[in-house]
């Protein structure tokens, strides 16, 4: 930047678009999206944690747990008690 372009106050004016052709643009990196060549993901087998197929083993053993108390329950208020 020439003295020319700096302002009174020491700042630098800002650049003009029309007249700069560098001005707003980014640096120009030399690739385009053509150039990248991007292999697809591969995935592995889906597995399921042994922490988490107990804790899944456990919450269907305490639903089947509370099912079967609240049928209980039913049961009882239906037989009088």
């Amino acid at each position: 930047m020439s003295e020319q372009d700096k302002k009174p106050d020491g700042k630098a004016s800002p650049t003009n678009p029309e007249t700069d052709p560098g001005a707003g643009s980014g640096p120009d990196l030399g690739t385009g999206p053509e150039d990248l060549q991007l292999d697809e993901p591969k995935l592995g087998r889906a597995q399921v944690g042994e922490d988490a197929a107990r804790q899944a083993e456990l919450d269907g053993v305490a639903a089947e747990t509370d099912a079967a108390a609240r049928e209980a329950k039913q049961a009882g208020r239906l037989a009088g008690g």
